[in-house]
Order: C-alpha cells, then structure tokens, then sequence
C-alpha cells in the first residue's frame, strides 16, 4: 500500500484532511492542535502542515512553525519515511522534533542517519488530562484575569522560567508579543495574594472544537513557592474552563520536576501519555 504525503498552507484544508484521524487522539495531539491553531492566526515564513496518508486513512501528521521543532501526532512509524521524504524534498532543516518518544524517536534515528547531525533528548514530558476537580485545600488570594498594562512583568516571569527549565530557545523569541496577544484575549491568569501576585497561568484551547485545551505557562515567583499558589491557580482555572464549557483539561509537565508530577494528581489531573523533545546539532 503506497503512503504519499501531502502538504498544507492552511489549518482548515488540513483539518479536512486529517480531522477524523486527529479527533482519535485529540487530547494526545494537543501540541499539534495548538501550533494548527496558531498557524490559522497567522502562517509564519516555512511553516506549514503535513498529513500521511495510505489509500483510504490518514496515518500520520505533522507540524512545523520555525523556529520550534516539528511536532508530531500520535501515528505509524511506517508513515515516516513518507514524511521524511516530503520534508527533504523541500530543503527542510529541522531543529528538532517532538512527540510521542518512540515514535519521535524513530524519526531523529531515520532524520540524522547518515548525516552529520546528532540527535539529543533535550526534554521528557508527561501530559495529564483531568474531567473534574478534586477539593484542595484553600490557600490566600484569589485568581483574576492578567491585565492589558502586564505584559512586561509577565513576560519577565515567563522568560525566566523558559531559562530555569532550560526549554528551547525558540521559545523566548517574540513572546512579549505573544503574551501581549494572550493577555488581550483573556488568557492569561494571576494568583494574587493580597495584592502581590504569586502565580501566573494561561490557557490555550486545542480541541478540534474549542472546548477543550491545556493550562500552560504555570509559574511561581521564587519567594513564594512552597504555600499552594500553583495548586490553587491550576484547581482554579481548570474549575473555570470546565464551567465555560471545556470536556477536559490539559496540563503537560516535565519529567525532570518532581513537584509537578506530584501536585497536579491531587488536582484531578490523570496522566495520558509522554512526550519527548529532541533537538538535532550539525556537528562541527
């Protein structure tokens, strides 16, 4: 059975394409969903959208937005070499891939064979999903919604922890604009304790319909760690986007942060899966 692969300019051509093989998994495939989504905001130089698919069925697809890696749904490892194929065609450069870790692992091994060019995890995520909130225990303050005049103090936070969690460069460029654009669109959320913020959060929605999504950029100030703010903040904000309308929630958290894995259990949060993010160096 030939597997061919077909490239995208748009989220809504794709959606068609590949909607009823995404919706199988669509919480898994969060991370793809979410860069469609941007991609239909906006259609940054290079990216675009790519579905495998045999005679009948999609099997696989994928995303790509430079800087940040490509990015991976659930799908068959024979869909690779098709994918691969299509990317080289174009004179694709990758900085790296993200997915499901067999699966991304297989396309570092299949992308940097016979190149000079090395493949390392940089990253191991799990992701959790949660339908209802458990009872935490109250802690001081209360959540709002982030305001128009701070964005500077936010993106501040944010930058920081994008170097304290050692995430992707990519990352860091152009996220007070990003954040600007968050804030403006009421996504962004602060824990604030009498009058002194201590946590911020976000949402991105990324179900197929929008009534789902992730809680993201979850981070407290240093000095205030230690008194439940984040605990509060993800109990809080999944409680308001389950009321509005969201079927579940989504956080991801990182391997290497203990206290994470730990605390959103008691939320109600339930891991789903793993992801791993590998980054490709051309040898010097």
């Amino acid at each position: 059975m030939t597997l061919q692969c077909h490239r995208f300019g748009d989220t809504a051509s794709f959606l068609d394409a590949a909607d009823g093989f995404l919706s199988a998994h669509e919480a898994e495939n969060t991370i793809l969903l979410g860069a469609a989504s941007a991609v239909r905001l906006r259609m940054p130089h290079g990216a675009a959208l790519y579905a495998v698919r045999d005679d009948v069925h999609v099997r696989l697809a994928a995303s790509l937005t430079p800087p940040f890696p490509l990015c991976l749904s659930i799908g068959d490892v024979e869909a690779l070499p098709a994918l691969i194929s299509a990317l080289r065609d174009e004179g694709v450069e990758l900085e790296g891939v993200v997915g499901e870790p067999s699966l991304a692992e297989a396309f570092a091994d299949a992308w940097t064979a016979g190149r000079a060019i090395d493949a390392e995890t940089t990253m191991t995520m799990h992701l959790h999903k949660l339908t209802e909130v458990a009872d935490v225990p109250p802690v001081p303050g209360a959540l709002r919604p982030a305001r128009a005049g701070e964005t500077e103090w936010i993106a501040d936070w944010f930058l920081r922890f994008v170097e304290e969690v050692e995430l992707s460069p990519a990352e860091a460029q152009g996220a007070r604009e990003r954040i600007a654009h968050s804030i403006t669109e009421g996504r962004v959320f602060v824990w604030e304790d009498g009058g002194v913020p201590g946590t911020i959060a976000g949402i991105r929605p990324t179900g197929l319909t929008g009534d789902a999504g992730r809680i993201n950029l979850v981070r407290t100030r240093p000095e205030a760690r230690g008194r439940g703010y984040a605990t509060a903040t993800v109990a809080a904000l999944s409680r308001r986007q389950l009321a509005l309308g969201w079927r579940y929630c989504l956080i991801i958290t990182d391997d290497r942060s203990p206290i994470t894995n730990k605390i959103y259990p008691r939320v109600g949060y339930r891991r789903i899966g793993s992801l791993c993010n590998i980054a490709f160096r051309t040898r010097s």
